[in-house]
């Protein structure tokens, strides 16, 4: 079950880096190749909203580039790709989502308006700090 989730976060990666080159109109020696993925951390915020955010790296004419990708995804093994850029030296967005899941690793881009989840300061909806239930009943 492990395997083939990294298998699907892989896919979903490589999915997004494809699209990144047909955006791009990136063939031949330019066009960026799957290389690792780095890091990635699964995200829900607001009514149930879920993304996944990747950092990947990727290779292009001999050199590896770090990427960063969003993605919403789906039951199946497509995903819905919100974002995928590769990141400059001096990106690193802040992102709620990544931090509350404790990686802090994980960069983004520096504008905020290139990537959808991340920017409300939640908790994973399902865990609460307390909870009051009435046992007497």
């Amino acid at each position: 079950m492990l395997k083939r989730d990294a298998d699907r976060k892989k896919q979903y990666m490589a999915y997004a880096l494809q699209k990144y080159n047909d955006d791009e109109g990136l063939a031949g020696e330019m066009h960026f190749v799957f290389d690792e993925s780095k890091d990635e951390v699964f995200i829900i915020e607001g009514n149930m909203n879920s993304y996944e955010h990747f950092n990947f790296t990727a290779k292009q004419a001999g050199s590896t580039v770090l990427f960063f990708a969003e993605v919403i995804p789906d039951e199946g093994e497509l995903c819905n790709v919100l974002c995928c850029k590769p990141l400059d030296s001096d990106d690193n967005g802040h992102c709620f989502g990544c931090k509350n899941q404790g990686s802090v690793d994980l960069r983004h881009p520096a504008g905020k308006s290139l990537y959808v989840g991340g920017h409300v300061d939640c908790e994973f909806p399902f865990m609460w700090d307390s909870i009051s239930e009435d046992d007497s009943d």
